[in-house]
């Protein structure tokens, strides 16, 4: 594996840890979400340190290089990632159009109890 490519999964990952930790500390990040990311940067260093682990893979599985499969992984995961979290909105959606439907429900049911308060 190029030495720009080991120098890339080692430095963003650890760059990608420091934003993650302050953004715990902010209380802008669930522990769900930092621990997928904490885990996925861990894995780019530790390829970034040991290329041979990527190597060997890659070879065992017929790549032609070991960017290509590091790079597939990345995307795989990334892929996961993006999967889940539309999964996630869309429940956070329907969810919101419940609330807001009840919440139109219990307006109109209140204003006709008041309406009819108001005529006796």
């Amino acid at each position: 594996m190029a030495l720009p490519l080991r120098l890339l999964l080692i430095i963003v990952p650890i760059l990608t840890l420091v934003f993650i930790v302050y953004r715990i500390k902010k209380a802008k990040m669930k522990a769900e979400d930092a621990a997928f990311w904490i885990c996925f940067s861990a894995a780019l260093v530790i390829i970034g340190i040991f290329p041979i682990m990527a190597t060997t893979i890659s070879n065992l599985l017929g790549f032609e290089s070991a960017a290509n499969f590091v790079f597939l992984v990345i995307i795989a995961l990334l892929l996961y990632k993006l999967f889940s979290l539309s999964t996630k909105v869309s429940l956070m959606e329907h969810k919101l159009q419940i609330a807001i439907q009840d919440k139109i429900v219990s307006k109109k049911i209140q204003d006709e109890e008041d309406g009819k308060n108001d005529k006796t």
